[in-house]
């Protein structure tokens, strides 16, 4: 009786849980599959298409261009986030003068409000106002002015520079406090034997410190790919759909041009 009744109690705990994830997950998602089977017209009705929304979808030009944008856009995400959070990690592991400064510095695009923080990259990138070229060019580093986001070869990329700004110090502080759980012992014994930097660095901290990259590298690469506001903000896909995710993708075609079944289907 006593185990039957701990049952009860535990599922209690379970059910509010389950209802939330049924409405909020499960409904929109089997909503979702139903509707990417539909094509709505102006007045609202639906007509079953059957699969032509995804037929149409792998015969679109510019799909596999968005495609591979994502996939850039992610690893890319990934590479600046984790690698530039783990090297400010390990500057941050030691002790030096100024130490809070630094990190109330690291810590400050973090604080930033999102939109504030990729809107002010978007005009520090303008190729006539921007300080970026005001800079290189009084150093003379460049001869004209540059359209960082305005080119199609560089859009993507000046995004997701502008974006790993803002994912950086969550990657770094998350990354030193699995530093901080690596045991000193380990170090001091391996000073003794007179083992040098690299084999400590190797030998002892990364494969410690592994779970909490992998952890950081799984957290920013989904942010990265789910990530909407910093294209929207900057290029809105543009130009030429060459800066476009499927996260902008989807969005374009549902709201912008009215399109929620092909839409369904793309995400």
């Amino acid at each position: 009786m006593k185990e039957l009744k701990e049952k009860l109690t535990n599922l209690m705990f379970i059910i509010p849980l389950a209802i939330v994830f049924l409405l909020i997950i499960i409904i929109p998602f089997i909503q979702v599959i139903k509707l990417s089977f539909f094509k709505e017209a102006l007045d609202g009705s639906l007509t079953f298409v059957g699969l032509n929304n995804y037929i149409r979808l792998f015969q679109r030009a510019n799909f596999f261009t968005i495609f591979f944008n994502t996939l850039r856009f992610t690893f890319g995400g990934v590479i600046l986030k984790v690698g530039g959070g783990f090297i400010i990690a390990l500057i941050l592991y030691k002790d030096f003068q100024f130490k809070n400064i630094f990190m109330l510095i690291v810590l400050t695009p973090w604080a930033i409000p999102y939109s504030i923080s990729h809107i002010t990259w978007r005009w520090m990138y303008d190729a006539i106002y921007g300080h970026i070229n005001s800079l290189l060019m009084y150093l003379n580093l460049i001869q004209e002015p540059l359209g960082w986001i305005s080119n199609p070869n560089f859009s993507l990329w000046g995004i997701l520079i502008a974006n790993s700004w803002t994912g950086v110090p969550f990657c770094a502080f998350a990354i030193l406090s699995g530093l901080y759980t690596i045991p000193v012992e380990l170090y001091e014994a391996a000073e003794i034997d007179g083992v040098n930097i690299y084999s400590k660095f190797f030998g002892i901290t990364l494969p410690l410190v592994k779970p909490v990259l992998l952890l950081v590298s799984v957290l920013a690469a989904i942010w990265t790919f789910n990530n909407f506001g910093a294209i929207w903000l900057m290029t809105q896909g543009g130009p030429v759909d060459s800066s476009a995710t499927l996260i902008v993708d989807i969005y374009r075609n549902a709201f912008a041009y009215s399109r929620p079944g092909y839409a369904s289907a793309l995400s």
